[in-house]
């Protein structure tokens, strides 16, 4: 699998997701790539020891033109492309990765594989404490699948071109890649959706999730949603704090109780330095 992981100023929130899939979801890290860009040279300060503390594993991409450098990214002889963003969080494991690669290989009509959706997913909206329309699901084994047509509008279950961990056939994807303008992840992600009527009708997951994306701030502007409601923090503060030796531990992170797709948390934080 081809897993390319989107980040903006925000080095020590990629380090958790980096070390989230390779502590949860391991046997699907055939080769991923971070690409990535600050809006400054402290930030970029920040990607470098990011880059020198996961060059053995992962591949740094420099953002230059972004459209360009994902379409370069995503094609790939790997049968599976999946996007993360670097507030992503893959918060518990992955028992069963063989069963991701059958469904998508032998269910033409499947058209992603959800890891942030499960039956646990009850809300729509954190913030605004709006509850999710559940669709009729089918149940097999662990596996939810559903038709996402006809699930309620403009909700996480029918919205099957997330970037937030939806795993795609390559062949698909990248049919779109190329048909439109794009500049950054946020207008990746909104305007790749014309091409929803093109997509097979069916969307699955695991029966819980398995991805969690935590808003604690917000490093764009093409969409203004709400972030660092609850817990936020600057992106400024984390990568100072990310420079002079602090991270985000996630072993004290306190995931019990997950119920939307998108759900800030208490962000723990280790000096690394100090334990050295």
């Amino acid at each position: 699998m081809n897993i390319i992981i989107f980040s903006k100023d925000r080095a020590c929130q990629c380090d958790l997701t980096l070390t989230s899939l390779f502590k949860n979801a391991k046997e699907l890290c055939h080769n991923v790539s971070v690409l990535y860009t600050g809006s400054n040279e402290r930030y970029f300060l920040g990607y470098n020891k990011l880059i020198e503390k996961w060059k053995k594993d992962v591949v740094f991409v420099k953002q230059g033109i972004f459209k360009d450098d994902l379409i370069s990214l995503a094609h790939t002889t790997f049968a599976f492309n999946c996007f993360f963003t670097d507030d992503d969080i893959i918060y518990r494991p992955i028992e069963d990765c063989e069963i991701i690669r059958s469904l998508l290989e032998r269910s033409p009509e499947i058209c992603t594989f959800s890891l942030r959706m499960g039956s646990n997913i009850t809300i729509q909206d954190y913030h605004r404490n709006i509850p999710i329309v559940r669709p009729d699901i089918t149940y097999y084994n662990d596996i939810n699948i559903w038709k996402w047509r006809n699930a309620f509008p403009n909700t996480n279950y029918s919205y099957p071109l997330s970037v937030d961990g939806h795993i795609f056939r390559t062949e698909e994807i990248n049919r779109f890649l190329d048909k439109f303008d794009y500049d950054n992840p946020n207008s990746f992600e909104g305007r790749i959706q014309q091409f929803n009527d093109k997509l097979p009708p069916l969307m699955c997951s695991f029966s819980k999730s398995v991805v969690v994306n935590t808003p604690i701030n917000r490093v764009q502007e093409t969409c203004t949603n709400l972030a660092g409601v609850q817990y936020g923090i600057t992106p400024e503060y984390m990568n100072d704090l990310w420079i002079q030796g602090f991270s985000i531990n996630l072993d004290k992170m306190n995931f019990s109780n997950i119920y939307g797709c998108h759900q800030e948390l208490p962000i723990p934080l280790r000096n690394i330095i100090n334990e050295n």
